[in-house]
This record gives structure tokens, C-alpha cells and sequence, in this order.
């Protein structure tokens, strides 16, 4: 599903490049190597935050006493 994601995207880059739209179209190709680059590195381990100890966002969301 990915791949035909990407897929559609370049074509729509292409697109607005042969529109005269270098600027778009460079920026599309930008976002879908961003989101390449993103889906090839290693994703965090997906374990429960404790919410006595809450890290990263839930920190600022959450306190427990």
C-alpha cells in the first residue's frame, strides 16, 4: 500500500513539474524521501508508559502522587 502511495505521489510531482511548477513539485519529492527515510529507520519499542513515571509527552499531560 505504501509503494503505490509513493507511487501516485511521484507521478503527481511529475505533473506539476511539466506544469511549470518546479517549486511544488520539488517539495513533493522532498516530503515523499522525508517519509522514505522515516518508514526505513527502526521505530520505538511500542511498550506501555507507566503513569506514575510518564515520559516524553504524556510528562507534561499527566502527574501522579
Amino acid at each position: 500500500m505504501k509503494k503505490r502511495f509513493f507511487t501516485l505521489a511521484m507521478q503527481v510531482a511529475a505533473y506539476e513539474a511539466r506544469r511549470g511548477h518546479g517549486k511544488l513539485a520539488q517539495e513533493i519529492r522532498s516530503l515523499i524521501d522525508q517519509a522514505k527515510a522515516a518508514a526505513t529507520r527502526p521505530r520505538e519499542s511500542k511498550k506501555p508508559v507507566p503513569l506514575v513515571h510518564p515520559r516524553g509527552e504524556l510528562a507534561g499531560l499527566f502527574t501522579a502522587s
